[in-house]
């Protein structure tokens, strides 16, 4: 997303330097410039916060890889796979039937049946900041798997090994970009 809205702004300056460049009327090149230093800061500042979002994801993944040290074991699979459903349904709870269905969609396959439709009467919902650090905690899980899954496959022994352990990271990627289509389309509404 930051990176979306960082290339939205080069574009809006490139565009600007453009009519400074093309424009007779000294009128429109000097609102042109105005437009284009105000592009250029908006840009340098989104530069500034996609980064400073990116050292907040590293030192919270540092943080849980340390937690994991503490305890003497890495994060295996299976256990990111449990936190990463848990993940999920506390986030579909804060969500419309319809979108509901997509997030617990992405997992269909080994989310048991009575998880997907929610129970009569249920309608306690996490808190809104409560549901962006849910999602945003499951996209890093999701994230984390596929590494896991991708490194499994590269230090695979023999075919078989390595064939399941692709099989599952290719599967855990679509699960990634769904979840981050569906965050982002959830931004967005």
């Amino acid at each position: 997303m930051w990176t979306l809205a960082t290339r939205h702004r080069q574009r809006a300056f490139v565009f600007r330097t453009y009519v400074i460049a093309l424009a007779e009327d000294p009128a429109v090149r000097k609102a042109a410039e105005g437009f284009a230093r105000e592009a250029l800061f908006g840009g340098n500042q989104l530069r500034r916060e996609r980064r400073r979002a990116w050292r907040n994801e590293q030192k919270i993944a540092a943080d849980e890889i340390a937690m994991a040290d503490e305890t003497g074991e890495p994060p295996s699979a299976a256990l990111l796979e449990s936190l990463l459903l848990r993940d999920i349904i506390a986030w579909s709870l804060g969500l419309t039937p319809a979108e509901r269905e997509r997030v617990l969609a992405m997992d269909r396959s080994r989310l048991p049946q009575h998880f997907l439709v929610p129970p009569e009467g249920f309608d306690v919902e996490p808190a809104s900041g409560e549901i962006e650090q849910i999602k945003q905690r499951a996209l890093r899980r999701a994230e984390q798997l596929s590494n896991i899954y991708l490194d499994d496959a590269d230090s695979a022994r023999d075919q078989t090994s390595m064939e399941l352990a692709q099989k599952l990271a290719a599967e855990s990627i679509m699960r990634l970009a769904g979840l981050r289509n569906i965050a982002a389309a959830s931004a967005r509404g």
